[in-house]
């Protein structure tokens, strides 16, 4: 027995030491459907989302997610019958804004990741029309009635949701998802559901996540340019060169034997620590695959004029890397 719960401390502990946590602002459109039965009469709502992300990545790229989204949502609905003496005419229309809970498994790739999982929804807020309109055949009568909120329209509901997302730029990705609620709308529509598709923006905060290869694909077989990838770049000209064994980046500012000068170094990483040293900073204590943002204004050899400069990167396999800046 104590084996067993020394194993599952240890295993807590680990997946607590290696896990990573990420936070994340999300906003968007939402686009309200009615799903069910007798959903013909039933016209869509566009409306908004605005809330917070919590990422907890236990083993990547395998993670848990979770969001406090505040969403508007709603839709209209009409109908005509039409009897011998008048013609009725029926309209309703209903928006209302929502807490949207979803608690979703994720599975991260290089620049896309999936989600998906259950939800919840609790209402907040609700606004509903109603207009009755009677028009006799011999136009001797019009009676024209409007009620509000005579419904008692769902306030919890939960359903499943799922997410694709692509990675923009850095810390910026583009969202879209669907969620399906199994919740009836209320007593009056006891098989009618929502159905909202979700197009979203994320930003995230913090350092970089870089997802794992669960494959396990040993990295020195790789060819070199597959154990490093340039996600983006301004007037550079760079070189990738594996040294020997490590965990650490070099970075080297040089035309030819001649050291480069620059100014206003600024570098971001996933993981490590940096030693921002002009001539030759050095990123040690890396854990791989790591990302790495690096920019800097050159001034050119008669100083007559300075270049912006930027190079974000990828590297995957580890070791102790020269980069070079020509």
């Amino acid at each position: 027995m104590k084996k067993i719960f020394l194993t599952v401390i240890i295993s807590t502990l680990c997946l607590h030491l290696f896990s990573q946590k990420l936070f994340s602002l999300k906003i968007g459109s939402s686009y309200s459907m009615i799903s069910g039965l007798d959903i013909k009469k039933f016209s869509p709502y566009s409306g908004y989302h605005l809330g917070l992300g919590f990422d907890y990545i236990f083993l990547n790229p395998i993670g848990l997610k979770t969001e406090v989204i505040y969403e508007t949502r709603g839709f209209s609905n009409e109908e005509t019958t039409i009897t011998p003496l008048r013609k009725n005419l029926y309209t309703n229309s209903v928006n209302s804004s929502n807490l949207y809970i979803p608690i979703l498994l994720s599975r991260h790739y290089k620049r896309l990741y999936f989600e998906f999982g259950p939800h919840f929804n609790f209402g907040l807020n609700s606004k509903q029309k109603e207009n009755y309109k009677e028009i006799w055949r011999d136009n001797s009568k019009t009676t024209d009635s409007t009620y509000l909120d005579q419904q008692n329209l769902s306030t919890v509901d939960f359903g499943l949701t799922l997410n694709v997302a692509f990675k923009l730029f850095s810390k910026v990705d583009l969202s879209i998802g669907i969620s399906q609620n199994y919740s009836n709308l209320g007593k009056e529509y006891s098989w009618q559901h929502y159905r909202i598709f979700h197009s979203s923006i994320v930003y995230r905060f913090g350092k970089e996540f870089v997802p794992t290869n669960l494959k396990n694909i040993e990295a020195s077989q790789m060819p070199l340019t597959e154990r490093y990838a340039i996600r983006s770049s301004k007037n550079t000209n760079t070189s990738f060169h594996r040294i020997s064994d490590g965990n650490e980046i070099v970075l080297l500012f040089r035309n030819s034997s001649q050291l480069k000068t620059i100014s206003d170094l600024i570098i971001d990483e996933s993981s490590g620590i940096i030693n921002q040293d002009l001539s030759q900073p050095i990123i040690s204590n890396l854990s791989f695959p790591c990302h790495i943002r690096v920019r800097f204004n050159e001034t050119n050899l008669m100083n007559s004029q300075v270049v912006e400069c930027f190079l974000e990167f990828d590297v995957y396999e580890a070791g102790k890397w020269e980069v070079t800046f020509r």
